[in-house]
């Protein structure tokens, strides 16, 4: 049962104890918030970006979440190992500086490619930034809070998706889509200035051989998976058998390898277990339910001025209305995923 601790200990900095203060702690949440606001903020912005570039509602879905989503999984494994040998501290600011180019990029791109290849480079950038905030509050948070301080980073990336659609439909309609992405503009190097410290010494990189082949495969059987899910109309088949071939092809190299990218002996720790668990079904609870319902939560956050006139202005002549379903907001009833 010691095995988990082991492991992350191995992978530590220890070079003197060290305490983050609260202002660190703060800097670590908002940081980690971004990349869950950016996974979701933009699904309700695609109708306004279709119109500004002329692009199909279906193609930008796959080049604006999809590739975020997709870029997201297959980077988590291989960032938290870059971070362990280059210093957490270090990646975090690479991740931080990353985002608030690549968001700036995004905010002034002249067309749908730049736009896409910025938010390519957002998701990556936050696969950096996640794995180096986990590895900093388990090394620089003291024990008797650490697990609280891990829910209340855990609570703040819930929220942060939670509160990207609605966000995201204010931003758009008071500013225009390209709003989406300034807000990143303020909040990371808020993020950076309050988790400011010196940085960790590296670790020694003599006889440090990056598994790439391990990271390629995972990388690929994850994203074979995201694309059976996100292309309907894609062949099945060939890419299931393709993503299984490619996933058992990574469970045996990096059974062998000396420095895998991910160490499987991991799953061995029930707390690695309870806690991965615990993650995944969050996401799988959270994610479907929140694309799927995505085009009407669209078309009434961009206008919900009028959404909200619609549904409650009548509640001004007629008191009895209140408990009543506004006609606006039927579809909340009505609506059958399924059919859609």
């Amino acid at each position: 049962m010691d095995f988990g601790r082991r492991v992350c200990d191995e992978t530590a900095v220890n070079d003197g104890p060290r305490t983050a203060s609260r202002r660190e702690i703060a800097g670590f949440l908002l940081a980690g918030s971004v990349a869950p606001l950016n996974s979701t903020m933009l699904s309700v912005a695609l109708e306004p970006i279709g119109a500004t570039f002329g692009a199909e509602l279906g193609p930008l879905r796959q080049a604006l979440v999809t590739s975020y989503l997709i870029t997201s999984v297959v980077l988590q494994a291989p960032s938290g190992k870059l971070a362990d040998r280059l210093g957490h501290r270090r990646v975090l600011r690479i991740g931080q500086t990353g985002f608030v180019l690549a968001s700036l990029a995004a905010m002034l791109a002249p067309s749908l490619a730049v736009l896409a290849a910025a938010r390519i480079a957002m998701a990556a950038s936050g696969t950096l930034m996640l794995p180096a905030i986990s590895a900093l509050i388990r090394r620089e948070v003291p024990e008797a809070v650490r697990t609280k301080v891990f829910g209340y980073f855990g609570a703040t990336m819930a929220l942060a998706a939670a509160i990207g659609p609605p966000l995201g439909g204010q931003l758009t309609e008071s500013f225009g889509f390209r709003a989406t992405f300034a807000a990143n503009l303020l909040v990371l190097p808020t993020a950076a200035l309050l988790a400011w410290a010196p940085l960790e010494p590296r670790r020694a990189l003599a006889g440090f051989r990056f598994d790439a082949l391990g990271a390629a495969l995972l990388g690929g059987s994850l994203a074979l998976l995201a694309l059976l899910s996100a292309l309907p109309s894609a062949p099945r088949l060939p890419l299931l058998g393709g993503a299984i071939a490619l996933l058992a092809a990574f469970l045996f190299v990096e059974l062998r390898h000396a420095d895998p990218v991910v160490d499987l002996r991991l799953f061995r720790a029930r707390g690695f277990v309870a806690g991965g668990a615990i993650t995944a079904l969050h996401n799988l609870a959270m994610y479907p339910l929140l694309f799927a319902v995505r085009p009407p939560i669209a078309r009434w956050q961009v206008a919900s001025r009028d959404a909200v006139e619609a549904a409650y202005g009548p509640v001004r002549d007629d008191p009895a209305a209140a408990y009543r379903v506004p006609e606006s907001f039927r579809w909340l009833i009505d609506y059958n995923p399924m059919a859609h």
